[in-house]
């Protein structure tokens, strides 16, 4: 017996912030899981074995029958679904992201969650309890067996008010750039995860991850960002630069060990890296530090300071060299990635900009990569001062490359100073994977 669906309630206008799940490989590899039970019921049926590049271009796109019947013209459709529905526990679902901590944490924010999703009841309630969790956890879970439309159609967002949906504090989270604008349309915000289908710039949700397995670290920061969708595609895009389009050649561990190695100290580098996370906690709230150059400059050297101090360095007298060492435009080169997307984005009439939190240097470290080239416009935080996560560094930026903050996407990897940051902006955001080739891949540009 299938457990009943939480019960709906009336639209009052004032009710969330709401987070509202797709699951098809949003929650679970629907992808991975059907290929394999296409696999083995084309071995059991004796058929012949199926083409993936046939399957990938049709999965997701279509039925499911009419799918089977690209796969294999004139088959017995109802012997094929009895065998691959056969297969249910044999080839379960397979979870992409810790689901109960991303309700958990949705949930301890203020948010309430439900599912919509084109599955029938039976299929979506097996892929729930293979992420660990109970219909009980939603207000509602919407699927293909009640649902007023199915997905992409507009129904199937605009029904959700009946269900106590505000849109206008809502996000709902997809893999597909279908249902990103459908959504949109209905007046969520939207966040996209990439299973590595390429998408445009044209097509882009407010904001786009690299993976589900972000999605519980990204739900808290979500229910303090409500509002419209973007209502156009970007016409321009920011960069952090730090482990987003550069990255550091001898790392700040190494450049300290260095350092003590010359004055006759060589510490493992463990206890390097554990001195250095005992110490952070002078490098907490950026926003009002990074955005002066001497107060960063202050900032830094005190944290390297206490590094050393943690190391037997009472003096702390090599602060300031190992701060020079560690940010010498020498000692910078691009990600693996950053090039492409650079150019990509730049040849597809993209303006492009480096929003950082970053000493004046960052001009001169930019250069040093060979990544000048394909700016436009590069903020450094120390001299603009205003820093990220502060709305009004996104807000410059926009404006130094000539867009509204709506029509600015910006791409870096730090939850807060970069995705909340952006967010809060009114602009979308991409969180960086690493490398940044797998953010590449997912920008087919120009909008197409």
């Amino acid at each position: 017996m299938l457990p009943a669906a939480p019960e709906s309630t009336a639209f009052s206008g004032e009710t969330g912030p709401w987070l509202v799940l797709d699951v098809d490989d949003t929650l679970v590899d629907t992808y991975k899981t059907g290929w394999a039970k296409c696999q083995e019921v084309a071995r059991v049926l004796e058929l012949e074995p199926p083409d993936e590049l046939v399957f990938a271009g049709h999965y997701g796109h279509m039925g499911f029958a009419e799918c089977v019947q690209r796969l294999h013209t004139g088959v017995d459709l109802a012997r094929y679904v009895s065998a691959y529905d056969a297969l249910a526990d044999q080839i379960p679902p397979v979870p992409l992201c810790d689901a109960r901590r991303l309700v958990q944490a949705a949930t301890s924010a203020g948010m309430r969650c439900g599912i919509l999703t084109n599955g029938p009841a039976v299929k979506t309630w097996r892929k729930l309890s293979a992420c660990g969790l109970d219909v009980s956890a939603f207000e509602f879970v919407v699927h293909g067996d009640n649902a007023a439309e199915p997905k992409p159609r507009a129904g199937s967002f605009t029904a959700l008010k009946d269900r106590g949906v505000d849109p206008r504090r809502a996000w709902y989270v997809a893999d597909s750039a279908a249902e990103w604008r459908a959504a949109e349309a209905a007046g969520f915000r939207t966040v996209g995860v990439f299973t590595g289908r390429p998408v445009s710039c044209g097509h882009l949700p407010t904001l786009l991850l690299p993976s589900s397995a972000a999605l519980p670290d990204i739900a808290p920061l979500l229910a303090a960002v409500t509002g419209p969708p973007c209502p156009q595609p970007p016409a321009a895009i920011t960069f952090d630069a730090g482990f987003t389009l550069i990255e550091h050649i001898r790392d700040p561990a190494r450049v300290v060990r260095d350092h003590l190695a010359r004055s006759g100290s060589a510490p493992p580098m463990s206890e390097v890296r554990a001195a250095m996370a005992r110490a952070t906690d002078v490098l907490t709230s950026p926003d009002s530090w990074w955005a002066d150059p001497f107060t960063a400059e202050s900032t830094l050297r005190r944290f390297y300071g206490d590094v050393l101090a943690g190391l037997g360095d009472a003096s702390r007298s090599g602060a300031a060299s190992v701060l020079d060492a560690y940010t010498d435009p020498g000692n910078w080169r691009p990600m693996p990635g950053a090039r492409e997307i650079l150019a990509t984005a730049r040849g597809s009439g993209q303006r492009i900009g480096v929003l950082s939190n970053w000493q004046p240097s960052l001009v001169n470290v930019l250069a040093s990569t060979g990544l000048d080239r394909y700016v436009d416009v590069v903020i450094a935080s120390t001299t603009a001062g205003v820093a990220k996560p502060s709305p009004a560094a996104f807000l410059m930026a926009a404006e130094a490359l000539g867009v509204g903050a709506e029509r600015l996407l910006h791409v870096g990897d730090r939850l807060v100073d970069d995705v909340l940051g952006a967010l809060r902006a009114g602009c979308r955001a991409a969180l960086a994977a690493e490398p940044l080739r797998a953010l590449s891949a997912a920008f087919r540009l120009p909008a197409g």
